[in-house]
């Protein structure tokens, strides 16, 4: 395309439908995240009562980071923040 790869992430996510999937599938990597730093700690043997809860916090933080952030490019382009 003219455009780019861009151009076809807006030309794909300005449909609500196509936009509204790529949300929803940003917060569940979100969730995926969260779980995943817990489990892997633990899966290295680091569950520890002093450290568990700063992982769990820190997982937490990273997961609503990464989940924000791909939500945020679906939600703006679909407002038409982000456009061509």
């Amino acid at each position: 395309s003219a455009g780019g790869i861009g151009a076809e992430v807006v030309e794909v996510l300005s449909n609500p439908a196509w936009g509204i999937l790529y949300s929803v599938a940003g917060v569940l990597v979100g969730w995926h995240i969260f779980h995943g730093v817990q489990s892997a700690t633990r899966s290295f043997g680091l569950n520890h009562l002093k450290y568990s809860p700063i992982v769990r916090t820190l997982g937490l933080v990273l997961s609503i980071v990464i989940g924000v952030g791909f939500t945020a490019l679906s939600v703006s382009t679909m407002v038409g923040v982000v456009n061509e």
